[in-house]
């Protein structure tokens, strides 16, 4: 997987990428084998959450084409994209 680690992600795009890290960590941390190699949730975490940033914009984005999410969350969530870096002011969300 290639990607820039020194690009910071909008916060609400990072905010989904430790929870999903997160989640990663508390499920795998039930194995004896992983937990010993990984004990430190916190670092754990830290050093994943990057790696799983398409995973986040990818719920981000379907959160876009959801009829039940308000146009006005949908403009934050573009704003979101906007500031992560993913679309250009000239996207269009049609």
């Amino acid at each position: 997987m290639t990607m820039k680690k020194n690009k910071v992600a909008h916060n609400r795009v990072a905010s989904i990428c430790h929870e999903i890290a997160r989640e990663i960590y508390e499920q795998n941390a039930k194995n004896n084998e992983f937990f010993r190699l990984n004990g430190d949730a916190d670092l754990f975490v830290r050093n994943v959450a990057p790696y799983v940033r398409p995973i986040a914009r990818r719920i981000l984005a379907t959160m876009m084409r959801d009829p039940l999410v308000t146009e006005e969350h949908k403009r934050e969530l573009y704003d979101a994209f906007m500031l992560d870096g993913v679309i250009g002011e000239t996207a269009d969300l049609n």
